[in-house]
């Protein structure tokens, strides 16, 4: 069962992806609605070979981030092997066959976003979310070398085919951001 909808995010750590995602849930209603995470595979795979508590690796803790520098290496190799790996086991661990909007919560890869779109081409939109640094450090952003200069992080930064972008520095411009988004979308749901 293909969705009527699916919507991308992708933006840089801490610029808010997880809270957008959750604003469009509720908007949208969650009987119809599911949010795929691509990096829920990828962290469930990665704690069962490492023993490692997989709860605590979807939690924005420090916990993840001690281990967040291998965990992208060791998905990147499964991703040269294999594209779309995580999104077709992300779209399987959301149960999302029977919804109707897709809210993919954390793309950041061109092949994340070939993925959708050779597969979902005609529902899919995508969203560019960013926030600057100063608010990032906000929510607890420290820039880490080999984390936020590899692909996990700035593979899409020159990507120039987004749908919408959304400013995600307030409340304000959250708030209007999503509202023009739903407008552009011409959302039917």
């Amino acid at each position: 069962m293909k969705p009527d909808l699916v919507i991308i995010l992708s933006g840089k750590r801490k610029c808010g992806k997880d809270y957008i995602a959750n604003i469009l849930l509720e908007r949208f209603g969650k009987d119809n609605t599911v949010i795929i995470r691509l990096s829920g595979p990828l962290k469930e795979r990665y704690a069962l070979e490492n023993n490692l508590n997989y709860e605590k690796l979807l939690e924005a803790t420090q916990y993840k981030e001690l281990f967040r520098e291998k965990m992208i290496k060791w998905g990147e190799a499964i991703r040269n092997q294999d594209p779309g790996y995580f999104c077709r086991h992300a779209i399987e661990q959301s149960q999302a066959a029977f919804k109707k909007v897709w809210i993919v919560s954390d793309a950041r890869r061109k092949t994340d976003l070939d993925f959708f779109h050779l597969n979902y081409a005609n529902e899919t939109y995508t969203v560019r979310i960013s926030a600057s640094d100063a608010v990032r450090k906000e929510r607890g952003w420290i820039y880490t070398e080999g984390i936020d200069n590899c692909e996990s992080e700035c593979g899409l930064d020159n990507y120039t085919e987004w749908n919408f972008h959304i400013c995600n520095d307030n409340n304000e411009q959250i708030s209007e951001g999503i509202n023009k988004l739903l407008l552009v979308m011409n959302v039917k749901c």
